[in-house]
């Protein structure tokens, strides 16, 4: 078996330059179609600059990392006045922060789910474009 040679000969660059530039491939498709889209690219309308508006998504996510923040300053809080309170009070407390905890974590999810399904359908739309 001979081995498989580890480095191009010299010209092979310009032989793959000449090749690429001679028409050896010709175009599929209706040259309509390529005309019109080349058209689009070369002359089209130039993009409008980064919207700046705040959308749903964003509000929704941003409500979510408030809520986590304010979540982490409670349990702050909680850590802070914990040798100070009794048993019961920690306890009470304790479960009040746990369940607020599971719920500010449900919102995120569904959140996140949310976007993240929103910008596959806007992905699959352009795409299908």
């Amino acid at each position: 078996m001979t081995p498989l040679p580890t480095a191009l000969p010299a010209d092979a660059a310009r032989v793959s330059a000449e090749m690429l530039t001679k028409e050896t491939v010709k175009p599929v498709g209706d040259p309509a179609a390529a005309d019109r889209f080349a058209a689009l690219m070369n002359g089209g309308p130039a993009a409008s600059p980064a919207n700046t508006e705040v959308h749903d998504a964003t509000r929704l996510l941003q409500g979510e990392q408030d809520r986590i923040h304010s979540m982490e300053q409670r349990m702050q809080s909680f850590s802070d006045a914990a040798p100070h309170m009794s048993v019961a009070e920690v306890t009470a407390a304790n479960i009040q922060l746990t369940h607020e905890m599971a719920m500010t974590t449900t919102r995120l999810s569904l959140a996140t789910t949310v976007t993240k399904k929103s910008s596959d359908s806007f992905n699959s739309l352009l795409k299908n474009q």
